[in-house]
């Protein structure tokens, strides 16, 4: 067994997305999509920082973690299959029931597209970030269809760095964010 040097343990705690972790002999089920290369990520025209980070990284996630080349496209969507929608509730008009609240989100996943309907833009991105999860236990780049509706069961979480004494590295915070801490 190697031996750790001290503070070896920073190294794994700014990796955000873990390298291939795609399960090449993983078979798509019945009720699963795929995302293929070439996947589309539509985001809306007024999204704000928040959102467009979390879209960014999502298709960061897509290409080292399952090895699948996504694009980002600002507009409206265009009905193509393997694609996915992110935008605001209030924009669609998308009934997010009890997860209409602060980082509530509903994901809507069918056979050729995904609909992510945050209430807020942070719930955007917690909705994307519960996919990374789904597709982290999967092993590959399947989502289950359905819908899913979520929220946080309180807030704020603080936070102390595990980092260092006050130091809040950008990695560190994003891992932090996929932890659904805010």
């Amino acid at each position: 067994m190697r031996q750790e040097k001290n503070y070896d343990f920073r190294k794994r705690m700014l990796e955000v997305h873990k390298k291939n972790l795609r399960d090449a002999n993983a078979v798509l089920q019945k009720n699963e999509m795929e995302i293929k290369d070439g996947f589309t990520i539509f985001v809306s025209e007024n999204a704000g920082d928040c959102m467009i980070t979390a879209v960014k990284d999502f298709a960061d996630y897509l290409f080292t973690s399952m090895n699948v080349a996504a694009m980002i496209k600002v507009g409206r969507y265009d009905g193509r299959d393997n694609a996915m929608v992110v935008a605001l509730s209030s924009e669609t008009g998308a009934n997010l029931g009890s997860a209409a609240a602060y980082r509530g989100y509903r994901i809507d996943t069918e056979k050729g597209a995904v609909f992510v309907h945050g209430f807020d833009e942070r719930g955007a991105g917690q909705a994307l970030y519960y996919l990374e999860d789904k597709m982290n236990i999967r092993k590959a780049p399947y989502l289950p269809l359905g819908t899913v509706c979520r929220k946080p069961m309180y807030s704020p979480q603080m936070i102390h760095s595990g980092y260092g004494l006050d130091e809040y590295p950008d990695e560190y915070l994003m891992k932090v964010a996929h932890e659904g801490r805010d």
